[in-house]
């Protein structure tokens, strides 16, 4: 090759070869490349820089030792850049052929998604003709579509199929239909109501409906016993679920589910015995059968039970991908496969399945997936946050490696940028100052807002306070006129020897149901004095089916009365009881039912209710 004799030359091969250093870094940032690449990129730079380009230079100026310096950094750096690769976005597994297909599958779930819900529209065109038993029979097939897809929709079908049971006047079909009610209860986790319904019909389950009786009491047994922490609670349901996975055993048609309730009861004993019983059978079923997804569930469980991560792995993953094939919304093998990655430090793929599942469990309305999930996303969250800040960490170190290299080079031409630099630092300095101040006088706008609103509370409570006072006053007088009126009644009577009329007198309640209905009808005058949009207020904090009515006569229901005193700040059940002359249960029940018409987050619904008016 001919040698280079201009500096000048040197300086532009050194910038080429810099160059070709930062977009080996920025190529492996954007994770758009692997390691076979990024060693094809630093062998042809190791080649660039062993070419005469710096060897001729070096050779014929001995005396500059700050290049020879620079060529020795240069490959220091192209050595460390392959350190990169500590942070793998995974690992190899045993089940490595699933898990790609499974990152494949979560990217294109909508389309199961889609395929699924054209699927149940189809349903609903045939409903919507259907009539008698046919139209049962397909709207019993529209709510096993939609269980485990979406729970609200599940509940409204199973409760329009004991509509059309009721009809038909069919208690076969009635008693199915409430089994349906129980199993959705279950999922959104009202236990209580769920077991209700269940026990009433204890001892009574017709045959046809044994089977299906079973699989819904084992299945609230076993999420109840997930999620309890009462010990007495989990026994009862521990032996529930032994009792009811017997009964499903000598109810079952389906030859596979029948072995997995036998292998299941074997599992705590006997996993080994349990996994010999059931790999024969997830072996002989086609590939898209339903029973695949819950076999493999089963078995994935097995070996975790013994021990073995890497085929408990394979066999989770291989029932999340049978989910995401039927169209399954709440996921509990994909969360499976989430946690036993994130325990092998594949924290990236864990914290993308686990976010799958939580999506989805909110598309399904899964209550129970939900709260099942809340204590491992922040686990693994945290450890997904701490692996992105280690990387940055690194990758920021390397970089601040190869600016001080640029930097040796840069103080070459640093005298002609000085004053540059000084005016750059100044307009900084400036631009800082400017920002302090902004975000002072933001400070302020915000202390003086709080003061406005705090300052608009007071008022409002001077105001309630003034009006209810006034009110009390004259509540009082009314009082103590209205006990003067009846204690002459009485006087009367009694100095007339009429005992009888007195003793019916004494009696009588009518006296305290004038006064209670005076009373609170003056209390609905004054508050909605106070108040007069409080009513349509409320209502747009409710649904828009579940709404109340404008009262009539401006007279507040009982709900509309709870929720005013909570608005005057009385917000203890038993204060509000007492006011009202009903009973705290009462109370609760009321304040319960209307919380769940709430159009936002029904905890917060009192909260908002404090804010009217204001």
């Amino acid at each position: 090759m001919r040698p280079y004799n201009s500096r000048e030359e040197f300086g532009s091969i050194a910038e080429t070869s810099i160059t070709l250093v930062f977009s080996m870094l920025s190529f492996h940032t954007s994770r758009f490349s692997d390691s076979f690449w990024e060693w094809i990129l630093i062998f042809f730079m190791y080649y660039f820089v062993q070419s005469n380009y710096f060897l001729y230079l070096c050779s014929a100026n001995p005396q500059n030792t700050f290049f020879s310096l620079m060529k020795h950094f240069l490959f220091a750096c192209l050595l460390a850049l392959p350190a990169l690769q500590a942070f793998p976005a995974g690992r190899p597994y045993g089940s490595s052929d699933v898990l790609p297909m499974l990152d494949r599958m979560i990217g294109q779930r909508q389309l199961y998604i889609d395929r699924k819900e054209a699927d149940i529209a189809h349903q609903k065109e045939l409903y919507s003709v259907a009539s008698g038993m046919q139209k049962f029979g397909i709207c019993s097939r529209i709510y096993e579509s939609y269980d485990g897809f979406n729970t609200d929709s599940a509940l409204h079908y199973s409760q329009e199929c004991l509509r059309l049971a009721r009809q038909m006047g069919d208690e076969v079909l009635i008693q199915r239909s409430l089994i349906y009610v129980s199993r959705c209860m279950s999922i959104n986790c009202l236990y209580e109501s769920a077991q209700q319904i269940l026990d009433d019909m204890e001892g009574r389950v017709f045959p046809d409906n044994l089977n299906l009786y079973a699989k819904a009491y084992t299945a609230l047994c076993f999420w109840e016993s997930e999620f309890t922490t009462l010990p007495e609670v989990k026994e009862r349901d521990r032996e529930n679920i032994s009792r009811f996975r017997r009964l499903t055993i000598l109810t079952e048609d389906s030859y596979a589910w029948r072995r997995q309730e036998e292998a299941i009861l074997l599992a705590d004993s006997a996993p080994t015995r349990a996994l010999e019983l059931l790999m024969p059978v997830l072996d002989s079923l086609p590939a898209d059968d339903d029973n695949v997804r819950f076999l493999s569930n089963s078995i994935g469980s097995f070996y975790g039970r013994l021990g073995q991560q890497d085929s408990a792995l394979y066999y989770y993953a291989v029932s999340a991908l049978a989910d995401m094939e039927h169209g399954v919304m709440e996921h509990a093998s994909l969360r499976e496969v989430a946690l036993i990655l994130f325990r092998r430090g594949d924290v990236e793929r864990a914290y993308r399945y686990m976010n799958c599942c939580i999506e989805d469990a909110q598309f399904c309305k899964a209550r129970l997936r939900t709260i099942e999930m809340a204590g491992d996303m922040p686990v693994i969250l945290d450890a997904y946050q701490l692996k992105i800040a280690r990387q940055q960490t690194f990758r920021t170190v390397m970089l601040i490696v190869l600016a001080c290299g640029l930097a040796l080079l840069i103080l070459l031409l640093a005298w002609s940028y000085r004053s540059g630099k000084r005016l750059a630092s100044a307009r900084a300095k400036a631009l800082s100052a400017s920002e302090q101040l902004k975000q002072a006088n933001l400070q302020l706008h915000e202390s003086l807002r709080q003061l406005e609103e705090s300052n608009q509370s007071l008022r409002d409570s001077n105001r309630i306070r003034s009006a209810y006072v006034t009110q009390y006053m004259k509540e009082c007088s009314d009082a103590i006129e209205k006990l003067g009126v009846y204690h002459q009644k009485l006087l009367k009577t009694a100095m007339q020897s009429n005992y009888q009329k007195l003793l019916e007198a004494i009696k009588s309640r009518e006296f305290v149901d004038d006064s209670l209905k005076s009373f609170y009808q003056h209390f609905d005058d004054t508050f909605l004095s106070l108040f007069p949009q409080f009513v349509e207020d409320f209502n747009k904090l409710l649904k828009p089916n579940q709404q109340f009515e404008l009262p009539q006569n401006a007279r507040l229901s009982t709900e509309l009365r709870i929720f005013a005193l909570i608005r005057l700040g009385i917000t203890d059940s038993e204060d509000i009881a007492h006011f009202l002359r009903l009973s705290t249960k009462t109370v609760y029940n009321y304040r319960a039912a209307v919380r769940n018409r709430a159009l936002a987050s029904r905890d917060l619904l009192e909260e908002h209710v404090m804010q009217i008016g204001l």
